[in-house]
């Protein structure tokens, strides 16, 4: 059964990202069209497959993942105002989505990734409900995407003290590469800042008895970053899509990042997506059997939907 007309247009027009740039990501001209872009690099290989157009609510796309076992695209929410969570999954060969399906958690700006070790979905975010939500970031497991158990018997997985850049947190990414998660955040010391918000990283691990062992680096990774996926290509390293705010020009960018080990981090001039005056931010990839797809936020209001027929890897090596 395809999805209603109003949560279709969520799933690929959704509005993404906290504001939380130079002037707030959702702070340009709404009425402005998203067709004056301008792609340099390897950014150019991608093709829009959908525009959007204003929603009257608040859902942000937070993870994208390929099933290998549905042969769909996996959706997660972050809905209704940071208020619920949901989930909807993509066909990529029909464009048909299935109903959106409503988890029992309420966590703001949640991450979701599937371990194929522990054979069960992990997000990782903010519990919270509208925009109250705490300042500390959790882990919850599942093995159905609807029905979610807290890990590290809820204790928060990062500690604040480390330095003064993890003093506020908030959009985790996570990626899983030899029994370690490889994460990246939000992460400022003022609270929100677009002049010192920045990512930082860390290296997680689920033990088996569902405790959570972090290590954070007290430096920012990426300065200038945000709102950012992550992903990894074996033998080549760790890759990063990211809103970037480095440029001088006032407004955030989708650039891309690398490193060698997840922790020193390197930003490319070789992939950007940019647009006078307009907020991109949000970006999330998933590669699949199809190509690339890619998302980003324009401006908060409305989103947009790339497609490139490329692998992961010759995205790697195009930065």
């Amino acid at each position: 059964m395809k999805i209603t007309t109003y949560y279709k247009a969520i799933l690929i027009l959704a509005v993404f990202c906290f504001t939380f740039a130079l002037q707030g990501c959702g702070s340009g001209d709404k009425s402005r069209a998203a067709e004056d872009m301008t792609f340099i690099g390897s950014a150019t290989q991608f093709v829009k497959v959908q525009n959007g157009f204003p929603l009257g609510t608040h859902a942000i796309e937070q993870s994208l993942i390929w099933n290998a076992a549905t042969q769909k695209i996996d959706v997660f929410f972050d809905a209704t105002n940071h208020s619920d969570d949901l989930y909807v999954e993509y066909n990529p060969v029909t464009g048909e989505f299935t109903d959106n399906q409503w988890m029992d958690i309420h966590v703001r700006f949640p991450y979701t990734v599937y371990d194929e070790d522990r054979t069960e979905w992990i997000t990782f975010g903010q519990q919270g409900v509208g925009d109250q939500f705490d300042n500390q970031m959790r882990a919850w497991k599942s093995s159905n995407k609807l029905n979610w158990t807290a890990l590290n018997s809820y204790a928060p997985i990062f500690d604040h003290s480390v330095s003064e850049n993890w003093r506020y947190i908030w959009n985790p990414s996570a990626v899983k590469v030899g029994g370690w998660y490889y994460m990246l955040n939000d992460c400022d010391s003022v609270g929100n800042n677009g002049i010192k918000t920045g990512l930082c990283s860390s290296q997680c691990r689920i033990n088996a008895d569902d405790t959570v062992t972090c290590i954070q680096q007290a430096a920012q990774a990426i300065p200038h970053g945000g709102c950012n996926w992550i992903g990894y290509v074996a033998g080549k390293g760790f890759i990063a899509i990211i809103a970037e705010g480095s440029s001088g020009s006032g407004v955030w960018e989708i650039g891309a990042a690398t490193s060698p080990d997840g922790i020193t981090w390197t930003v490319s001039n070789k992939f950007r997506i940019k647009q006078a005056g307009v907020h991109l931010c949000d970006p999330h990839l998933v590669e699949t059997p199809y190509g690339l797809y890619l998302t980003f936020s324009f401006d908060q209001w409305d989103s947009i939907l790339y497609k490139a027929n490329m692998t992961l890897a010759e995205l790697f090596d195009s930065l």
